[in-house]
């Protein structure tokens, strides 16, 4: 657990001052509210990693940075007001509307690659209830990446894909352990 609770602590502690400036806060988002928090429960719960738990927290992980990239589109102005450097700075809207449809492309294929390679269990894939309200979050950011107030269903439907998929992996765990899988 150590390194998971010093990688987590550290990316808290300095995202505000530093890593919020340097380009890095959707990747330490990311990587500490999502893929640390299952790759922590998955160590308590086991007593150590597996390949399993690394492909299962991805998605959790993908899918918070999008959180904070796409919210980042509408807060472009007053981000760059207060000193902070973030991706959709760097790339602009119009590259940085690809780089939130790869992130939820790759989320999808995450558990659907995990369970054929068997290192999600079959359940897992309930996960994929949710791609036609992501398909709606991507379409919104593709067609609306530079008009914000038709942007804002598309913020909606990021938050419904991120609660949803992250809920149902969940369940589709508890349905495998039910079952025996």
């Amino acid at each position: 657990m150590i390194p998971i609770l010093l990688i987590g602590g550290l990316a808290a502690y300095f995202y505000t001052p530093f890593f919020s400036r340097w380009y890095v806060g959707e990747l330490l988002a990311g990587l500490g509210l999502g893929t640390l928090v299952v790759l922590g429960a998955y160590f308590v719960q086991r007593g150590g990693y597996s390949w399993e738990a690394l492909v299962v927290a991805l998605p959790p992980g993908f899918l918070t940075a999008n959180l904070l990239l796409l919210n980042e589109f509408p807060d472009l102005e007053a981000d760059r007001k207060v000193g902070r450097r973030n991706l959709v700075m760097a790339l602009g809207t119009k590259k940085a509307r690809w780089l939130y449809a790869a992130l939820v492309a790759a989320t999808y294929l995450c558990i659907i690659l995990g369970v054929a390679f068997r290192l999600m269990p079959l359940p897992a894939l309930v996960g994929l209830l949710t791609l036609p309200v992501a398909f709606k979050a991507v379409q919104g950011a593709l067609k609306h990446h530079d008009d914000i107030p038709r942007l804002i269903p598309a913020l909606g439907a990021n938050v419904m894909t991120i609660l949803g998929t992250d809920m149902l992996l969940t369940v589709g765990y508890v349905l495998a352990t039910l079952l025996g899988l």
